[in-house]
């Protein structure tokens, strides 16, 4: 296969060249970086939440991120990131580990 054909510049697999690599993964980060609105509606509301986790609202912010996971289009990021602070914000060890 000669470097530069349509087989190289798609699959990293069969790149000759470093530029056809990175070529690859940044065609893959542009696809990446494309977010729907229900991403966006939940990264808002995540970070809506967070700021008020070291604040004197935060029990407010708890409130807030254990409603996050029961959402049934939450991105699997965002519902691993709501329940990591959930573990974190609670005193009970035994509650915790239930969001873990």
């Amino acid at each position: 296969m000669e470097a530069g054909t349509a087989a190289s510049a798609c699959h990293p697999l069969f790149a000759q060249t470093s530029h056809d690599f990175v070529n690859f993964t940044t065609s893959l980060s542009r696809r990446a970086m494309a977010t729907s609105n229900t991403g966006r509606f939940f990264k808002e509301r995540y970070r809506v939440a967070i700021a008020k986790f070291d604040t004197d609202r935060h029990e407010e912010s708890l409130t807030q991120l254990s409603e996050l996971p029961i959402e049934e289009a939450l991105t699997s990021v965002y519902r691993l990131k709501a329940n990591a602070a959930l573990a974190d914000g609670v005193d009970d060890w035994f509650l915790a580990e239930r969001y873990l």
